[in-house]
């Protein structure tokens, strides 16, 4: 017997099961109210999947599924007292597996939905659902061999002076493919209530959710209790101040193998921002940020608190000058780790000169002077003050061609300083080099950038950072029903990092990655028929040369894919066939996917 008969006589049995647990309902419905049931619309559709996979490193497997589904929907006594939807899904699963014993599996899903809405159109809506989905055949389950069932409810209210309040409820139980692959077992489950609320009032938006849940892991015998609150207010007199802040509580509590661990994280993170009616654009901008966590363990009990308070005023003089200064203060206590209090005032420079030119290039130049104070609250070993300045020049230049070529070439060099009275300093010089090069003729387009960074550090310690990167894409469109494009990414690196014997590392990449897709509407002038096709190659290589280590690490990955997909579809009719072939390292892997599908009722 096919997959297409077994399938048949799985679904006599499934009706009859059906019929018996919905007779209650019909009763109800024959006995007072061929009224009061509006029309039922109905649909669904009839499928077929056929899908093998090969690999070194996958279970050679062929895989049948016939699947029957069927929609309706209705309503009671009127669309806007109570309205029905629901689905129901048979599919029988036949699988071949490459073994030597037992190597046929099958099986048969039963999935589907019931959704209930009472008042949809009032005010005050209240929805209930009941669903049971399984991933071998429900896309909205990433994870693979999982079915999960959930039931659920959801009241709303929106009353006219505005804003909205919501109590749901959910709980969902998930079992996992055992493997024999024919049984299951229970996963996890897990039991949530959510509030949330909306309200503006005045110049105040206020939104609050509290969630309060419970998760099962049986897999691992674990239990988790959690509570989560989150507040947010948003405050506006004006275009030119607001205020924007959250409050956020969690407290979990974790049960494992007859012991038990606390977890209570809090928030505030809060900002103000003000724009006074000055000539020049001035903001002032306030932050808070306070953190508190506490964990209680058999092992060990943490209690820490952190706070970050900062004041900052940003002035643009010129279309050139901007000038800043900030005052900040941050502290932490805590039973273990780092603990203290500071002080720290930064005013910085920013200067961006106009463009010059230069010959047939453009030049400009800037500078960033930066100084700082830091001063530990705790102890008495002094402020430390840092200054930073930072020199950068530039020369570019862009050509432009009359059939909308264009061409684009710069050269950057900066130069930055920074040191403190703590006797520590550091110097690096950064050269940079771009091109690009873009064209754009009729329905062809393309795109080059080719760029180097050499990246130096000046001292004792001295450190060398270089890449150089080459980026391509093109697009065509080659008719009314053909496209493709394609692109490549290559990037080489080195570096030679310092060590703390006053040897170096050093290190070297190579990658590289191509994608090239081709699109066909309409293929062989047949109306729907249409052609995808992609290949994409992705490289990497890296050596490492580690002073401490003799031996040469070097590792290389190569990942090859080619993608194709037909589809059509003529009326009811859906036809979809997918090939898949991905070479990893010298291994190969396939994967034919085809679904035929035919719909029926209204779509």
């Amino acid at each position: 017997m096919g997959i297409l008969g077994s399938l048949a006589k799985n679904l006599q049995s499934c009706r009859t099961r059906w019929f018996l647990s919905l007779l209650p309902a019909l009763c109800f419905f024959s006995s007072g109210a061929h009224a009061q049931l509006g029309p039922i619309q109905s649909s669904g559709f009839l499928e077929y999947q056929y899908q093998q996979t090969t690999g070194p490193d996958l279970v050679d497997s062929v895989t049948q599924l016939g699947t029957w589904r069927a929609n309706a929907a209705t309503y009671m006594w009127n669309p806007w007292i109570l309205q029905l939807d629901g689905s129901v899904g048979v599919t029988r699963s036949i699988t071949r597996v490459d073994v030597e014993n037992d190597g046929r599996r099958e099986s048969t899903l039963l999935t589907g939905r019931l959704h209930a809405g009472l008042f949809q159109q009032s005010p005050f809506p209240v929805r209930a659902y009941v669903e049971r989905l399984d991933s071998r055949v429900d896309s909205k389950i990433a994870d693979l061999g999982l079915q999960a069932t959930t039931i659920g409810t959801i009241a709303q209210f929106a009353p006219r002076g505005g804003g909205s309040y919501s109590v749901s409820f959910r709980s969902s139980q998930n079992d996992r493919l055992a493997d024999d692959a024919t049984t299951f077992q229970r996963a996890f489950s897990d039991r949530i209530w959510q509030l949330s609320l909306n309200k503006t009032f005045g110049r105040n938006d206020l939104r609050l959710t509290s969630l309060f849940g419970n998760t099962d892991r049986e897999e691992r015998q674990e239990t988790l209790h959690r509570t989560t609150h989150n507040l947010r207010h948003k405050f506006r007199t004006s275009p030119r101040f607001y205020t924007d802040s959250t409050v956020f509580v969690s407290n979990e509590s974790f049960d494992f193998d007859a012991s038990e661990s606390l977890r209570m994280f809090h928030q505030f993170n809060g900002i103000a921002t003000w724009r006074p009616e000055t000539d020049r654009p001035v903001v002032i901008t306030t932050r808070a940020l306070l953190q508190g966590i506490e964990t209680d363990s058999a092992d060990l009990t943490t209690d820490s608190q952190s706070m970050a308070l900062t004041t900052l005023v940003s002035y643009q003089k010129s279309e050139r000058t901007t000038l800043s200064a900030e005052i900040g203060m941050t502290d932490r206590d805590a039973n273990i780790g780092m603990v203290g209090s500071f002080l720290f005032e930064r005013v910085r420079a920013n200067y961006r000169s106009d463009r010059h030119p230069l010959g047939k290039f453009i030049y400009r130049w800037g500078n960033i002077v930066e100084f700082g104070n830091r001063q530990d609250l705790d102890n008495n070993d002094g402020d430390v003050k840092d200054g930073l300045m930072r020199l950068e020049h530039s020369f570019s230049r862009n050509l432009k061609f009359r059939d909308d070529r264009q061409i684009q070439v710069s050269f950057a060099q900066q130069f930055s300083v920074a040191q403190n009275t703590a006797e520590e300093s550091a110097r690096v010089l950064t050269n940079s080099i771009f091109g690009t090069y873009a064209n754009q003729r009729g329905q062809l387009s393309t795109y080059v950038r080719l760029s180097a960074t050499d990246r130096r550090s000046l001292g004792d310690r001295r450190a060398v950072n270089q890449l150089l990167n080459l980026q391509a894409s093109t697009m065509a469109q080659a008719g009314r029903h053909r496209a493709w494009n394609g692109s490549i990414t290559l990037q080489l690196g080195r570096s030679d990092l310092p060590m703390a014997d006053m040897s170096s590392m050093q290190r070297e990449s190579a990658s590289y990655s191509a994608d090239l897709s081709y699109r066909h509407a309409n293929l062989f002038s047949v109306p729907l028929l249409n052609f995808t096709s992609e290949l994409r190659l992705l490289s990497e290589d890296f050596i490492v040369d580690d002073p401490l280590d003799a031996a040469l690490d070097e590792t290389e990955r190569v990942d090859t894919m080619w993608r194709n997909r037909l589809s059509y579809r003529i009326g009811l009719l859906e036809f979809d066939l997918h090939a898949t072939f991905r070479e990893v390292n010298d291994s190969l892997s396939t994967r034919v996917f085809l679904k035929v599908r035919r719909y029926y009722g209204s779509m």
